[in-house]
């Protein structure tokens, strides 16, 4: 038989038909049936005066081109981020609060007007505060677009454009109630009696009498258009709707009398806000309830009143009022990543899940009150109490054997649910107690069922027979054992109150010798899984573990700081092989080796609770599921994935600190803004010390944040209320990436530029000066030394030359009978011009080639004897032909070596004598040699050229 035979047969039985219809019916419903869910106090923020409010009434809630939300209050504007709230004073040194009538956003410059009871004003970002810009004696309403502030108030409708206000005709009374923007960003008044519009680019205005089509007496008050359709709000006569082509209005009932405000959220539903009976979204369309926003009884959660004058909802689906007396309330945004499970009128909401089993389309979730058993085919939902648990309140866990389920409670025991008679009967362990708590099931790759508990292990069979495994058949000591996993080489793996115990397939006999010396083993109550690979993790408080099998490679793996506290709930391995972990911080995705390694998902990804239960994620078919205290939550990884990739936001920082100073609120506005962050430099540069934060406006407690430095790959952890720290910055330009952890589209940039401070300019120039000092006296006290130095060698030398006058004279007899002799020896030598010459050049050859003169000890024999002369001939050419003295002609060629020796660099490694003595020159003949011939000292001459030596 063909399908489309079964199919006609089956819808011609009126049984098989109602029931495939039914099922139809509840799958449809499981995957699209979505309903609001009410607010708790968890879900809405309120701002008033104690948490810092300027004002105790709000009157009107914008967002600005930032993300920054600007409230008008009876007291002044706020400006809100989602974690500070600042007051911005209007003008004046006083920084007054004068009440604030409307607040309005320039959609080109992104400036801020406000109208209040002083006049306009415009806000000023480096001075945070607005300045007066124009005075106006009445009540005014604002409204802006890329050219031009309007005005409208009881004297007529204004345009404030280059500092002048001019007014426009109306052509009828002056007094304009309300003013909005068509699709056409053209512009809609009401007057006292018709609905104005006027044509921004043509400056022209229509006017339609329309007073008619109200009850007598209306009194208009707002007014939104959306295409031809206008929504019209009035004082005494509730909501209208009012259709342009056909010049018809029509009353919404149940709106209440008293309309203060009306705006058109992003999907075209209008947000009513009345004085009396709370708020409305209503459809844009039919103008049908889609929702209101009411003061609860109970006054726990909702509104605070019914007296709401402005009521919005933001593109985030955020829903803000703003509220007499109470001033505003709004909703935290929540990302639906994590969806609640129901099935028809059945939800887990509010239910303390603490265990979960998933069967084909079958789901048994463990309470803290008892089990639910739940078939989606047939829609079935049952609830087992604790009476028919035995007794047993918390369901801690449950396994499948046999086709029946197995039920573990903490204080009633084991019980196996029938599911063909949904009866429950209790499992008995020979002599253990009937009320053993069970405290975790795992099912074995040979089908057994191994049973933890609060006094030991025990074992059920394929066949069902039972076997207790103690101290004394399987050496494993009495503990409460929490935790089972089985390896893929059949060893199984225990842990719980003494830690972990291995028993391996061969032996089976529990023991704790085959773990290294530094290994996990002694870690207590850890959460664990099992990956594809066979990888197996563990967490406890210290952190995750991963090991193989076989022990030969184990690690703690490289988790940032703050993730565990106290301990490690639950492990869990996706199908992309990404490591989900609970604890008491909440959810987290680790991916190894990944930029984006870590990511947190808490209230705002729509975790109503972070309380996640032990073992209490569950992975199954691109689903993963999450027991919470507050119910049973599942997401598709493939959506999870797609959210991570294209979700968009700003990250700030706040309560900012440079060095010990903290940043006023026009630097925190600016830096913000900017994305730029001065610091100076001295020595070292200033602290920055910052908190982080995301502007969406959900939940900010309990999230997780992180930032990296220039091109680090590294990210460094924070929790909501932890600061960074930066430090020790190098001069020139940095960045600083901050974002919430693992998402990639909060990633945002600021640029640190390290200066030089003005002190440090005055240091560096007070440390040249200094240096430039001390090198003066250095060198002062350097030549003053030479110059002492000198003296002390030419007195030296003095007293040597009186030494050799002295000596001079007491031969003086001698030297005199001497030249006499030489005299006539002279007179008896015959020796030409000619000759003379020969021997000079002789001589000369001879001094410069041998450098006969670096010899200090050279005499005149020596130099006779090598010229092949007799020393009478010599001294006759020195005194007859050169007409000098032989010392003197040596001396000559001793001082010109030394200036050489100057000249060529040479004087580097030699003190003044040494390089003196180098020469030929003995100390007294040196200095007196040199101020004969040069006219200066040797000092004053190394000065004359420059040169560097000591002496």
């Amino acid at each position: 038989m063909d399908l489309q035979s079964k199919y006609l047969q089956t819808i011609k039985n009126p049984v098989k038909t109602a029931t495939l219809v039914i099922i139809l019916l509840f799958t449809l419903y499981r995957g699209y049936a979505v309903e609001r869910p009410s607010w708790t106090s968890n879900d809405i923020c309120r701002l008033t005066t104690e948490n810092g409010l300027a004002g105790e009434s709000a009157y009107k809630i914008i967002k600005d081109r930032y993300g920054r939300m600007w409230i008008a209050t009876s007291a002044g504007v706020n400006l809100f981020n989602g974690v500070q709230i600042a007051i911005v004073p209007f003008g004046g040194e006083e920084g007054e609060r004068p009440m604030i009538y409307d607040i309005c956003e320039s959609p080109l410059s992104g400036d801020i007007y406000v109208s209040t009871q002083q006049g306009i004003g415009c806000f000023n970002r480096e001075k945070f505060l607005f300045e007066p810009i124009a005075s106006c004696s009445s009540k005014s309403a604002l409204l802006c677009d890329s050219r031009h502030l309007y005005v409208s108030n009881t004297k007529g409708f204004h345009i404030y454009e280059h500092g002048q206000m001019r007014t426009i005709d109306v052509k009828g009374d002056p007094n304009v109630h309300c003013m909005g923007f068509g699709n056409d960003s053209t512009l809609w008044m009401l007057t006292k009696d018709a609905l104005c519009h006027y044509l921004t680019f043509e400056e022209q205005l229509e006017r339609r009498e329309i007073i008619s089509l109200f009850p007598n007496g209306t009194n208009f008050g707002s007014l939104v258009a959306s295409g031809e359709t206008f929504f019209i709000g009035t004082k005494n006569n509730g909501l209208f709707v009012y259709d342009y082509s056909t010049n018809e209005a029509r009353q919404v009932d149940g709106i209440g009398n008293v309309i203060n405000s009306l705006n058109i959220d992003k999907n075209g539903n209008v947000c009513v806000a009345t004085d009396g009976m709370g708020a409305f979204l209503l459809d844009g369309r039919t103008a049908a309830v889609i929702s209101s926003f009411k003061k609860d009884e109970i006054g726990s959660t909702g509104l605070s009143t019914n007296a709401v004058y402005h009521y919005f909802r933001d593109l985030n689906g955020n829903d803000w009022f703003a509220m007499s007396r109470y001033g505003v309330t709004y909703t935290y945004s929540h990302f639906p990543l994590f969806h609640m499970y129901r099935l028809g009128s059945f939800t887990t909401e509010q239910l303390d899940v603490r265990s979960l089993y998933i069967d084909g389309r079958t789901r048994l979730i463990g309470t803290l009150s008892g089990l639910y058993f739940i078939n989606e085919n047939t829609g079935v939902v049952k609830h087992f109490t604790s009476s028919e648990l035995g007794g047993g309140n918390i369901v801690t866990c449950i396994e499948k054997l046999d086709g029946k389920y197995y039920i573990g409670t903490y204080d009633g025991g084991l019980n196996i649910l029938d599911p063909a008679t949904m009866t429950i009967t209790t499992a008995k362990f020979h002599d253990w107690p009937l009320h053993t708590s069970i405290l975790t099931l795992k099912k074995s790759p040979e089908g057994e069922l191994w049973v933890g508990t609060d006094i030991g292990l025990a074992i059920i069979a394929k066949d069902l027979s039972t076997h207790i495994l103690d101290n004394n058949n399987a050496g494993l000591p009495d503990c409460r054992v929490t935790g089972i996993e089985f390896s893929v080489d059949g060893k199984i793996w225990i842990n719980g109150s003494n830690g972990m115990w291995l028993l391996s397939s061969q032996e089976r006999f529990f023991t704790q010798d085959y773990f290294p010396d530094d290994y996990f083993h002694k870690e207590l109550y850890m959460a664990s899984t099992t990956a594809a690979d066979g990888q197996l993790f563990f967490g406890s408080k210290r952190g995750v573990f991963q090991t193989n099998s076989s022990m030969t490679n184990y690690s703690r793996l490289q988790l940032p700081d703050g993730i565990i506290d106290e301990s490690c709930k639950a492990l869990c391995i996706d199908g992309e092989g990404s490591l989900w972990l609970a604890s008491e911080a909440g959810l987290f995705k680790w991916q190894h080796n990944q930029p984006d390694g870590i990511q947190h998902f808490g209230h705002s990804e729509g975790l109503g609770s972070i309380l996640i239960s032990k073992d209490g994620i569950k992975h199954l078919n691109d689903t993963l599921w999450i027991a919470t205290s507050n119910g049973l939550l599942w997401t598709s990884t493939k959506d999870l994935n797609v959210w991570l990739q294209s979700y968009k936001s700003r990250a700030l920082l706040y309560d900012m600190l440079v060095g010990d100073e903290s940043i006023d609120r026009e630097r925190h506005n600016d830096i913000n803004i900017s994305n730029r962050i001065p610091l100076t430099w001295n020595i070292s540069s200033q602290r920055l010390r910052a908190k982080v934060m995301i502007n969406d406006y959900a939940k900010h407690e309990g999230r997780f944040f992180e930032y990296r430095l220039d091109s680090e790959n590294h990210w460094t952890l924070l929790r909501h209320d932890q600061e960074m720290v930066l430090d020790g910055l190098m001069l020139g330009m940095h960045k600083l990436h901050v974002r919430q952890a693992g998402i990639a589209g909060t990633d945002t940039i600021y640029a640190i530029q390290v200066m030089p401070s003005v002190m440090a300019y005055v240091e560096l120039g007070l440390l040249i000066l200094a240096i430039s000092l001390l090198l003066l006296w250095l060198r002062y006290h350097r030549n003053a030394r030479l110059m002492i130095r000198e003296r002390d060698q030419m007195a030296d030398a003095l007293l040597e030359v009186e030494e050799q006058n002295e000596n001079l004279l007491n031969n003086h007899m001698d030297e005199s009978i001497e030249d006499r002799g030489k005299v006539q020896k002279y007179q008896l030598l015959k020796i030409s011009d000619r000759e003379c010459e020969e021997i000079a050049d002789k001589l000369h050859q001879y001094i410069v080639q041998q450098k006969a003169y670096c010899n200090s000890e050279l005499k005149r024999e020596e130099l006779a004897n090598a010229l092949h002369i007799t020393p009478a001939k010599l001294s006759y050419v020195f005194s007859q032909h050169l007409k000098v003295n032989y010392y003197d002609y040596v001396n000559h060629y001793r001082l010109e070596e030394f200036k050489r020796l100057i000249e060529e660099g040479e004087y580097r490694c030699y003190t003044i004598q040494a390089l003196s003595e180098r020469c030929g020159f003995k100390k007294s003949s040196f200095f007196s040699t040199f101020r004969k011939v040069e006219g200066m000292t040797p000092m004053e001459y190394l000065r004359k050229k420059k040169v560097k030596i000591s002496m």
